[in-house]
Parts: structure tokens; sequence; C-alpha cells
């Protein structure tokens, strides 16, 4: 899809700019070029599944030449999208498609790591569950028969063994990403000189269409400061929870089923 972005004035940069975290809100704020670029948007779809299977979209931006690239809101808005026609524009996707791919994997790393968590503890509630009810079978058929139960026995243990695989490839996570669509968008772009917080100036760009403030300095990012990243204690699994807005969970093939059931069950 090919668009342009039309705005009535420049009324959006100021209020951008003043909110982005890392720059002095005592100015100055110096715009010193307006110009229309050519953004490209990539829309994934992205699916994380063992036992159950969660869905989501993502967009990300990036400049054609891909030195630049960020995660921005799904979808994005459309008031003052229009189609647009550029005679013999025919760009070179692959450097913005290439970075667009690291910025989503970048991400989704921490959802993706918490579900990959997520399943070794299912796996392991999976597995306890199995040797449990098959260590129950067995006690109770050498108690009814003392003799002569070996034979049944090799029998529940090779089920068990078979179903122990069987939760093994059910809970295995795997994570893919796939393409949904392509858009370039030639938006408004400001380039303006600033102030960094305690430092000296900056020079930032901004497009009208993400709001995205480029040129931050490193440790900033538009939704504020980067915490370091922490390791969770050994052995600590991170919690279940529910996908958030634009995320679909459901169950992995016909075995799936809930917790609950699955302990009410008199079998594995």
């Amino acid at each position: 899809d090919l668009g342009r972005l039309d705005l009535a004035s420049d009324d959006w940069i100021l209020p951008v700019l003043r909110a982005a975290p890392g720059l002095s809100q005592d100015g100055p704020f110096d715009i010193e070029e307006r110009t229309e670029q050519p953004l490209v948007v990539f829309a994934f779809r992205t699916a994380l599944t063992s036992d159950e299977k969660r869905e989501a979209f993502h967009s990300v931006a990036a400049t054609l030449d891909g030195k630049e690239a960020w995660a921005v809101p799904w979808p994005l808005p459309e008031e003052g999208l229009r189609p647009a026609s550029v005679p013999g524009f025919a760009p070179d996707f692959g450097p913005a498609y290439r970075r667009a791919g690291e910025i989503l994997q970048e991400h989704m790393r921490s959802g993706t790591e918490s579900f990959r968590k997520a399943s070794l503890v299912a796996l392991e509630e999976e597995v306890r569950r199995i040797f449990r009810y098959f260590d129950g079978t067995v006690a109770e058929v050498r108690d009814a028969a003392p003799s002569g139960a070996e034979d049944v026995v090799r029998a529940i243990e090779a089920e068990r063994d078979r179903r122990l695989a069987e939760a093994l490839e059910r809970f295995e996570p795997h994570a893919v990403a796939s393409l949904c669509s392509v858009r370039v968008v030639f938006v408004p772009e400001a380039r303006a000189r600033m102030r960094a917080e305690n430092a000296g100036p900056i020079e930032v760009r901004v497009d009208a269409l993400t709001r995205h403030v480029r040129g931050l300095p490193e440790a900033v990012t538009a939704d504020g400061p980067v915490p370091p990243r922490a390791r969770p204690p050994s052995g600590t699994p991170r919690p279940r929870t529910r996908g958030g807005p634009g995320k679909a969970r459901s169950p992995r093939g016909p075995r799936a089923r809930s917790r609950s059931a699955a302990a009410r069950r008199p079998g594995p």
C-alpha cells in the first residue's frame, strides 16, 4: 500500500517534542527543517504456541534505508491518510525489512521468554500428573496381584513413557512471526535542535505519523527511561498471565484441556 499523510498545519510538532522524555522543557526548541519523507510500516502477525496459542499483531516503522526502525502501536490511526501515486517509485525493502525484524524480535523478547517459562512450568505439572497416575496404577496392580503382575506393569510403564513423550512434544514452545502487510507512507517530518536534560544541544527528528522522536539519548525511549535488564532469581518462573489488548489465547490441538479439568480426571 502506498499513501500520504496530509495535515492542515504543523501544530503537532511542538507538543510531541515537549512531551518527549529526556529533553529539557526549558527550550530552546529550534525547528530547523520540515520535509516529507517515506516511512515503511510493516505489520506482523505473531503466534506463541505450546499447549496453548497466543496470537497478536505488531507494527514496526522503518526508514527506507533500514538505518532506523521502531515499534509503533497497532493499528495506526487512519485520520489524514489517503492513497498516493508516485510514478517510478520502486524502493528496495530489504534493508528496512531486516531492521524491522530485529526490532520485532527485541520488542517481543520479554513476552516470548515469559511464555517459554510458563510452558516449562506447565510441562512440569503435566509430568508430575502423569507419574502420579501411572505410579499409583502400578502400585494398585502389584497390591492386587503380587505374583504374575510384571507383564501388566511393563505395559503400564510403556504407556507412561508414551504419554511423557507426547507431553514433551505438546508443551514445547514455538514462536513464529509472519508478515501481513507493507505500507509506505509519505509523512511530514521535522528536524529540530534541542537540549537534552543535563546535557548540551542535540538534533532530533520526529514524524507526524508515529510521533516517534528519533535522536534521543540512548538511555531514553519514547516510553520513558529504559531500566537495566534483570534476571529473575534462578528457579523462579514468571506467573502465567493472559495476553493484553490485541492478543488472543486459545487451546492448541484437540488434546488441549483446562488445568482444572485435567486435575479432576481419573486418568492422565
